[in-house]
């Protein structure tokens, strides 16, 4: 048997392509910012240390006195000093009063009227220890900062753009063709 055969020709179409790329062309203006820093704020305030020193202990015990004081204690020594008589008389009198019982009562009181006293060879500290006082009053320093943000101001550039789209045109250089033809089987 014979068969008939089938011959197919293609062809395929051709395109040619023709294309131009778009443009795009952009300006800008700069942006301007303005920044401004507010100075901080810076408050201080302070006391101030003492030292007091009290050496109104030293200057008495080396025996001045301020005017009243001096006043004072004349006025206080005075009365001891006549309370003291006062006794010795009254001391002696008795002992007078008693001369009959014996002994010398005489040559005893004008020996105590001598006042020799013995002789001590102590050393005084003038002024006395711990005499001067001091006294130390802490003083106080305090610091307040106060900070202030930065201000920003921005303005923003303009922005200008061309955009030229891109083209493309096809144009067919061969039309795309199938031919068939029958070839009778022998």
């Amino acid at each position: 048997m014979k068969i008939d055969r089938v011959d197919i020709r293609t062809t395929d179409q051709k395109v040619e392509i023709h294309s131009t790329q778009p443009k795009l062309t952009m300006h800008s203006s700069n942006a301007r910012v303005n920044i401004e820093q507010p100075a901080a704020t810076l408050e201080i305030s302070s006391e101030a240390a003492k030292l007091l020193i009290d050496q109104s202990q030293a200057w008495r015990d080396m025996g001045l006195f301020t005017p009243l004081e001096a006043g004072r204690n004349a006025a206080q020594k005075g009365l001891q000093d006549v309370a003291a008589g006062t006794a010795r008389r009254a001391r002696e009198g008795d002992q007078m009063m008693h001369i009959e019982s014996g002994g010398n009562k005489v040559a005893q009181i004008a020996k105590g009227k001598l006042g020799i006293e013995p002789v001590r060879s102590a050393i005084k500290w003038i002024p006395s220890v711990d005499a001067v006082k001091s006294t130390y009053v802490a003083g106080r320093l305090d610091i307040h900062i106060t900070q202030h943000a930065p201000r920003y101001d921005v303005t923003l550039g303009d922005i200008q753009g061309n955009f030229t789209p891109g083209t493309v045109t096809g144009t067919t250089v061969q039309r795309a063709s199938v031919e068939t033809t029958v070839i009778k089987g022998e």
